[in-house]
């Protein structure tokens, strides 16, 4: 008999994403899925009709009396899964009908691998393909081959994987940041190093981007939090000071790419979407709320800059026009 797969699947306000999220894991072609569905939005009685009218598979709900934390959310179906594997479905993605049936096919036959990741295809919300993953990247990877190349392949993030449940248990679940921000991140982290992920070509998990969308929704205090706390993290978790613990050299190289991956994410939010959001000045000062890191500050004092000399240029060209061009601007 085939191992049973739990697939959690976290709900808070979009129910109207729900059904094509549930229509996914009803078209799985692997017998044995535990569905848990999750409610943490106070919804009522809705989020268990939705499931009742796209979901014909038996399935688990349960519901929070109150609003609670992504990160303890998360844990939460964790905890809660009686599948031997284990994988979280945000409410409003999908994955391909094979997708739970090819990566438990590569665990099963390779014991090492400790996660195994899908392609990987971005939509908008009326399914239009905005970005996929690169299908060059190798079949496996050591954890320590697959910090070096994290974002050289294309993958947005890593929010939705296969893992063995007592893996994901032991490692202690998702850490607590704002809204989940890199809680994937810090998982993911501490399950694959010293061990080995693989990434099927075969099967799909399509991640939706809205308005709705936490990278597009959270705010500058909350990813600044959130970028605090996993920079911490790299320096705190006792899962990652055991494995500093017997590779010391190797980790220092490792934790500078992680560090290096989270900050230029804080850069970029920063000089772009803060922007557009928040006041002149409220926007220096959030720039300054992270820990010293010389590449990081050398990058704000570089925006900076080209903020102060747009600005310049704009006033020049309202009060002289055609000047700037005499100037060399």
């Amino acid at each position: 008999m085939s191992r049973s797969v739990t697939i959690g699947i976290p709900v808070y306000k979009r129910l109207h994403c729900l059904p094509q999220a549930l229509q996914s894991v009803a078209a799985q072609d692997y017998p044995n899925i535990d569905l848990l569905v999750s409610d943490n939005g106070l919804n009522g009685t809705k989020v268990k009709e939705i499931v009742a009218e796209w979901y014909s598979r038996p399935y688990r709900l349960r519901q929070n009396s109150v609003t609670v934390k992504v990160a303890e959310h998360y844990n939460q179906l964790i905890q809660e899964a009686n599948g031997h594997y284990f994988v979280t479905l945000d409410d409003d993605d999908m994955i391909s009908p094979n997708f739970v049936s090819d990566l438990v096919g590569i665990l099963e036959a390779h014991p090492h691998v400790a996660v195994a990741v899908g392609r990987q295809h971005v939509v908008d919300a009326s399914g239009r393909l905005l970005q996929q993953s690169s299908d060059e990247v190798s079949d496996f990877l050591t954890g320590e081959e697959f910090v070096r190349v994290w974002t050289k392949y294309g993958f947005a993030n890593y929010t939705t994987f296969l893992t063995r449940t007592k893996d994901i248990r032991e490692c202690g679940g998702f850490p607590d940041y704002p809204r989940g921000y890199h809680i994937e991140d810090a998982i993911l982290l501490k399950l694959c190093l010293g061990r080995s992920l693989a990434f099927s070509k075969r099967c799909t998990f399509y991640l939706c981007r809205s308005d709705s969308s936490m990278s597009a929704s959270i705010d500058h205090e909350e990813l600044a939090e959130a970028t605090r706390g996993f920079l911490t993290f790299l320096d705190s978790d006792p899962r990652i000071l055991n494995y500093q613990r017997s590779h010391l050299a190797l980790w220092s190289e490792l934790k500078d790419i992680m560090a290096t991956m989270t900050w230029r994410t804080y850069l970029r939010h920063w000089e772009s979407l803060d922007r557009q959001r928040i006041s002149t000045i409220q926007w220096v000062k959030v720039a300054c709320v992270l820990p010293f890191i010389p590449d990081y500050y050398r990058g704000v004092i570089s925006v900076l800059t080209r903020e102060v000399k747009r600005v310049l240029i704009s006033g020049i060209k309202k009060l002289i026009p055609g000047a700037t061009s005499s100037i060399g601007f």
